[in-house]
């Protein structure tokens, strides 16, 4: 086969939509962004990026009535696609007009990326094509297929395609003018904190040593603004929200005195210090800086609240009783506040080293030089820091390759010669183990990634003094539940939460005990453990269709070798999924303990797990349904190796009379579980299910590694079609790699069935003269 393959092949089979234009570009990279829209956080994304100094990659963007889809220009592999619907804000740069932005708000993950190319020339012409896909899908025109090649679109000049664009500038409401101080301005640094004696001391400290030239300037203050200008051109040097201004302080020691004051710009996740000059002549009546900026923060406030009675009022009016409308405004304030996010922030991702003490800056020093020096390639990350916890995602394609509560988060620092690097050491209770992630940064990133997670710590004490340390705890008005699911809704007073045990896509995990009838519980108790999904107050419309179809397809699933739905709690938020409790964790999260702590697994052991999941998935496959998203991590653990398959969140029901599900919309895959069906032409079914639990065997025989961990995610696909697969790791037993080398097969139709593997690992089971099954995760647990 091949090293390439044409555009047109690539696409074959696959509704792209209707193309409204396409470029060659080159593409710059991606960086996180907190706003889905503005030139500001635009312009601070692009800044970001050249601090990264990634290598530029020629791509073939195509513009479509679904989606944009960035295409590898030598490959023509689509290696990122993003909806339509999920593109924010384009723009092109206004300081190099060859650079054009977009953002992608992937809102299941909660993540809004800034995606950078390069283009020649013609750049004002991606936004035109992107504003001509927003109308499409708004019904607003209708877009003709092009015959033969497509030609780019010449109607719209420069100026006109600039007015299309959705980028616009963030205009700030000042209101009117309050106080003016004529003042010079000496300085301004960045900082790592909001507030803090301290941290106004250091920066100004690094602001004299600046040694810049004082500017005159005029310091206004506004009713809801905070302005620097220029005393000569009336031009702002710095503006932002009066409410941005997190701390202030006067150095009367200084010399000249001095007035320094902390912006906390939260679109754009960057701290800064500002020092000038005291004013020189007050007037009488005229109150200091300081003064002014609280009268400032306070009026708003006032009136944010004066508003708020106000709308209170109205619904009072309107036939609400008194209760109905506390009520509301506490639901509204914990949809807001519910797994606030504090960050995200783009990294290289080093790894994770097993240490053996929970604190320390020389423990970290030491993991960090460790994980410097390992061979595996450095993986460009986002991390996600929010008061459910850390999540690190792929940059690109926003796999999730960890996440984190922060309760098993006990260390956090910044370390290296030039601070460059932030860590975490992070508890398995579950496995008793400690492993320490370390993160490159650039800049002053690694401080930013601190200051996020102590600002995590801190709001998540908030929620829990709010819901009175019950994360259950329900509000808002009672709705019905979905009929189908209304036999199965139990009674939330009856779950006691323990303690969070995961972060997933909807919210929290919790360890809960569920109170049932004397004698049904654990050894004759009334308690048995089990584990709480939530879905987060503020979640959007989709969260809830998504949460409320997993359990949905949960209802169909008897199986001893899969999770079991016990219940759900629907009729107030949070919503809640109760589900049965694997004690010890993921299938990965176990192997990996195994390799951590030289825990040899036995054939016997591998087969005993591969079997199960085999017997799972056969049973999945009874029901026409595919799984789509099988791999070790999504299988469950409990004593005596009991082994589950586990999160349906994309499992699919397959058509009647057909033996496969074909997706119609752009989809997050974990590619490299997929089959090349499934990447190629999105083609779901019980074989594609196969060549994933090929991989899963893969993983159980390399102690949980990552497949393919030498090849970049976005050309794993390539490498696949080219006929790349997973080697034998050392010592693997050559009947059992040749069963999971038989679910990669190209052709989907050659590939076993599970129910046929099931038998067929069974019977190597039989013939191996297995001893009595060993208890890996209390194996794991027992030691240090």
């Amino acid at each position: 086969m091949g090293n390439a393959q044409s555009l047109e092949a690539a696409l074959d089979g696959v509704d792209l939509g209707t193309e409204i234009d396409s470029f060659n570009v080159k593409y710059v990279g991606s960086v996180p962004v907190k706003a889905g829209t503005g030139n500001d956080v635009c312009r601070n994304a692009v800044e970001r990026l050249r601090s990264l100094h990634l290598k530029e990659k020629p791509i073939h963007l195509k513009v479509t009535t679904l989606g944009l889809y960035l295409i590898d220009a030598k490959t023509c592999d689509v290696v990122k696609e993003v909806n339509i619907e999920e593109v924010s804000f384009v723009a092109q740069d206004a300081y190099d007009q060859q650079l054009v932005s977009f953002f992608e708000n992937d809102k299941s993950m909660r993540l809004i990326t800034c995606h950078t190319v390069r283009i020649a020339r013609d750049g004002h012409a991606i936004p035109v094509a992107i504003n001509e896909a927003f109308k499409a899908l708004k019904g607003e025109i209708t877009v003709e297929p092009k015959p033969g090649k497509s030609k780019r679109r010449k109607s719209t000049s420069k100026k006109d395609a600039l007015k299309q664009s959705t980028a616009k500038s963030t205009t700030l409401e000042k209101g009117n003018l309050q106080q003016s101080y004529s003042v010079k301005l000496i300085g301004i640094v960045n900082v790592s904190s909001p507030k803090g004696d301290e941290v106004i001391l250091e920066a100004a400290s690094r602001i004299r040593k600046l040694n810049s030239k004082p500017m005159e300037v005029n310091l206004n203050i506004y009713d809801k603004a905070f302005a620097l200008e220029s005393s000569k051109h009336e031009l702002p040097l710095q503006i932002c929200h009066i409410r941005e201004i997190s701390f202030a302080k006067r150095l009367e020691d200084d010399t000249p005195p001095l007035f320094t004051y902390i912006i906390h710009d939260r679109r754009l996740d960057k701290m800064s210090c500002t020092a000038v000059t005291l004013p020189e002549n007050l007037a009488d009546d005229q109150p200091s800086i300081r003064r002014s900026i609280d009268a400032a923060q306070k009026a708003f406030v006032a009136e944010i609240k004066a508003k708020e009675q106000e709308k209170a009022m109205q619904a009072i009016l309107d036939g609400q009783s008194a209760e109905q409308v506390d009520s509301n405004k506490l639901a509204k304030q914990a949809d807001m506040t519910s797994g606030a996010i504090m960050g995200v922030f783009e990294a290289t991702y080093l790894g994770a080293i097993v240490v053996d003490q929970l604190k320390g800056i020389d423990v970290v020093q030491n993991a960090a030089n460790q994980a410097l020096k390992l061979k595996a390639a450095p993986q460009g990350v986002f991390v996600h820091v929010a008061t459910e916890g850390i999540k690190i995602f792929e940059s690109l394609s926003h796999e999730v390759l960890g996440a984190f509560v922060l309760k098993d988060v006990s260390f956090t620092t910044v370390v290296g010669k030039r601070k460059d690097q932030f860590a975490f050491i992070q508890k398995d209770d579950t496995l008793n183990l400690i492993n320490c992630h370390v993160f490159l940064c650039a800049g002053e990133r690694a401080f930013d990634i601190a200051t996020a997670v102590n600002e995590a710590f801190k709001a998540f004490a908030e929620e829990q003094k709010k819901t009175g340390g019950n994360p259950f705890m329900p509000y808002g008005e009672r709705e019905a539940p979905p009929d189908h699911l209304f036999h199965k809704q139990v009674h939330r007073v009856d779950l006691i939460p323990r303690k969070a045990i995961g972060a997933g896509q909807f919210g929290q995990v919790y360890l809960a005990d569920q109170i049932v009838k004397d004698g049904d519980g654990k050894d004759g108790g009334n308690r048995v453990s089990r584990a709480v999904k939530m879905l987060r107050g503020g979640a959007s419309a989709e969260d809830k269709t998504d949460f409320e179809s997993e359990a949905t397809v949960m209802l169909e699933l008897e199986h001893e070798n899969l999770v079991q739905l016990i219940g759900v709690s629907m009729q107030q938020r949070p919503w809640l999924m109760v589900l049965e409790y694997l004690q010890y964790g993921d299938l990965r999260n176990v192997l990996k303990g195994c390799a951590s702590k030289n825990i040899e697994l036995q054939y016997e052991d591998q087969l005993n797990f591969a079997v199960q999941i085999a017997k799972g998935m056969a049973y999945i496959a009874a029901q026409g349904m595919v799984h789509m998203d099988l791999a070790a991590r999504n299988c469950l653990v409990a004593e005596n190796n009991l082994v589950k398959v586990a999160d349906f969140g994309l499992t699919r029901k397959i058509p009647e009379g057909q033996d496969y599900w074909q997706s119609k919309t752009v989809m997050k895959l974990p590619v490299k579980w997929c089959a090349i069906e499934a990447l190629d032409d999105r083609i779901f079914s019980e074989k594609s299910d196969v060549w994933a639990y090929g991989v899963v065997m893969w993983e159980i025989s390399s102690y949980g590694a990552m497949p393919y961990e030498d090849v970049k995610t976005q050309e794993v696909q390539r490498r696949v079609r080219e006929g790349l697969r997973l080697e034998p790791v050392p010592n693997t037993n050559p009947d059992y790699f040749a069963l999971a080398k038989s679910c990669w097969r190209l052709d989907r139709h050659e590939r076993p069935s599970f129910a046929n593997m099931a038998q067929e690992l069974q019977t190597y089971l039989r013939n191996n003269n297995a001893a009595a099954v060993r208890d890996i995760g209390a194996a794991l647990k027992s030691t240090s």
